[in-house]
């Protein structure tokens, strides 16, 4: 079929659910940031579509204040909103961001465990509709490039799957990521993301296990949609959808920072060096994910070639971020383990196994 995600939704299908919907206090799950794709979410359908949302988030320490305070404001803004918040303990998060910066070379556990945690519990709310911060531009790479790379091999005609389908595969995919059938393929490095967090986390996915299982055997069994607004329609520009934010949120940048592609993790830099030394060093085969979101970002329309060139100098491209060093520190990563800790050796040493580059 056609490029873009398969589970877009629209507002008359959102408000057909939500009128269907007798099983449970809410609309839909919100999986929220603070940042302005997630606050825009927020404000969209309790605002201007009226549904009941339940905001869930949990406690990722890299989040910036700035983006703390943005979903404290929202829930002021928006009385009508639920927020419901899940911790790991910080032993866990910093075992599990050093042990995936050994295993595939960066540190990032977003969003995959937000998957994990809220997911079960959308179930259990019953709950018909999850949706996330994420807009079109993140997923140009799955949405647009692989489908069109399918249908110039005959592949168009292939009917979608349901969205119950889609859904359990996507949560599959988060909870039973095969290794990659091809190595050096452009969705490999994204799987064994997915596979290192599961091993390193296990114990967290035992609920969504049992969902997964449950739902595959018997197709009564309840299940939340997972389902995407239509951003390049909505959005008009960053610029503008930032200016709403700012105007009906009370939405904030964090200080210094000027991009408008992700605004709410303060070790998004990081992930930028690291995915852009691993593609330098020969170590994969996927270009960093930012650089594909601005492009996509200009080539939608968007943001302008100018201002496309501006987020690529916000990115954690050119040198090692200001919040890799702090970050090493808090991770327990000395100036040895970047040459001998499983891939970090390709993330933060330029020329690979020899690490010339490592002072």
């Amino acid at each position: 079929g056609a490029a873009g995600p398969r589970n877009a939704v629209d507002d008359a299908a959102l408000l057909s659910i939500a009128a269907a919907n007798t099983d449970s206090r809410f609309d839909v799950m919100v999986l929220c940031t603070g940042g302005k794709d997630s606050t825009y979410l927020l404000w969209y359908l309790a605002k201007r579509l009226g549904l009941r949302v339940l905001a869930a988030s949990w406690n990722m320490p890299y989040t910036n204040e700035t983006c703390r305070g943005n979903v404290r404001r929202s829930l002021e803004l928006l009385p009508n909103v639920e927020l419901v918040e899940r911790t790991l303990s910080w032993n866990d998060v910093r075992a599990a961001m050093r042990a995936q910066f050994g295993n595939v070379g960066l540190p990032c556990l977003c969003p995959v465990v937000a998957h994990a945690l809220f997911f079960p519990l959308a179930a259990e709310e019953r709950i018909p509709v999850v949706m996330q911060g994420v807009e079109e531009v993140q997923l140009a790479v799955m949405s647009y490039v692989m489908r069109s790379l399918q249908s110039g091999q005959g592949q168009s005609r292939t009917a979608p799957p349901s969205q119950r389908e889609q859904t359990l595969q996507f949560l599959e995919l988060a909870a039973h990521a095969p290794e990659p059938a091809d190595p050096f393929s452009l969705v490999a490095e994204f799987i064994r993301y997915q596979r290192s967090v599961r091993r390193i986390l296990d114990p967290l996915y035992g609920p969504l296990d049992r969902l997964l299982e449950r739902a595959r055997k018997d197709e009564s069994v309840f299940l939340p949609q997972f389902l995407r607004l239509k951003t390049n329609e909505l959005y008009g520009s960053w610029s503008q959808v930032a200016e709403l934010m700012k105007r009906e949120m009370d939405w904030k940048m964090p200080p210094g920072q000027k991009g408008l592609l992700h605004t709410s993790c303060r070790i998004e830099k990081v992930k930028d060096y690291c995915q852009y030394m691993r593609f330098k060093n020969m170590r994969t085969t996927s270009f960093p994910q930012s650089i594909v979101e601005v492009s996509a970002g200009v080539y939608f329309g968007l943001i302008s070639r100018e201002e496309g060139l501006r987020e690529v100098e916000e990115l954690g491209y050119h040198r090692e971020p200001e919040a890799l060093a702090g970050l090493l520190r808090d991770l327990g990563i000395g100036e040895d383990d970047r040459r001998s800790h499983g891939e970090t050796r390709y993330s933060l040493c330029d020329g690979g196994a020899g690490c010339g580059g490592c002072a």
